[in-house]
């Protein structure tokens, strides 16, 4: 199973998929980098080939990826003012 509807599909495309990459390479590129086992490997490519577990867009993006990217979806940040000022 992959995105079916267009607008998933470009979005999926566009944003999480190295360039050329399918659907199913990118699930197996997430399975295989996260996996400790074959049969780990196996269960995780079901569950994300299926959707029925999706990693949050940062961590789909660089697991396994040749990418300089962070897989980091929250940060935390020391007590900040709130004005414009303080937080640009």
């Amino acid at each position: 199973m992959s995105p079916t509807t267009n607008i998933s599909i470009e979005i999926d495309k566009m944003k999480y998929r190295l360039n050329g990459e399918t659907f199913e390479g990118k699930v197996e590129r997430i399975a295989r980098t996260l996996s400790d086992s074959q049969e780990h490997y196996a269960h995780l490519y079901e569950i994300l080939h299926n959707m029925r577990f999706l990693p949050a867009g940062r961590v789909q993006t660089a697991t396994g990826s040749p990418r300089a990217v962070t897989a980091f979806n929250c940060f935390v940040s020391g007590k900040i003012e709130d004005s414009m000022d303080s937080i640009m």
